[in-house]
C-alpha cells in the first residue's frame, strides 16, 4: 500500500508561511484563523508557542551556560597550572642557588 503524498504535500504548501519570517517592522504576531501565531527565533518558524515559553530556547540557554562554565573552568585549571609551574620553577632556581 503507497503512502499519501498528496496530503503531506498539500500540508507542507498549507504551512509554508510560517517559516517566512516578519519584515523589519512588522509585528511578531499574527492571527490566522481562529489561532494566534507567535514568530519564534528559536524554531525559525510561527509557533503556537510563545518565544519566552519556547523549550528549544530553554534548552540553548542552559546548554550555553553549560559550555561558558566549562570554559571558565578551564581557563581556571590552565591558570592554575602555570602557577604551579612557575613556581616549581623558582622553586628549582633557589634550590640551585642554595648549593
Amino acid at each position: 500500500m503507497k503512502k499519501d503524498v498528496k496530503s503531506k504535500r498539500d500540508q507542507k504548501q498549507d504551512e509554508a508561511w510560517k517559516k517566512i519570517p516578519p519584515k523589519q517592522g512588522e509585528p511578531l504576531t499574527k492571527k490566522v484563523g481562529k489561532k494566534e501565531w507567535h514568530w519564534c527565533e528559536h524554531h525559525m518558524a510561527y509557533t503556537i508557542h510563545k518565544p519566552a515559553d519556547c523549550c528549544l530556547g530553554k534548552d540553548q540557554a542552559i546548554k550555553a551556560n553549560m559550555q561558558a562554565k566549562a570554559a571558565i573552568k578551564e581557563e581556571d585549571d590552565d591558570s592554575t597550572n602555570y602557577v604551579k609551574a612557575l613556581l616549581a620553577s623558582i622553586n628549582a632556581a633557589n634550590d640551585d642557588n642554595d648549593k
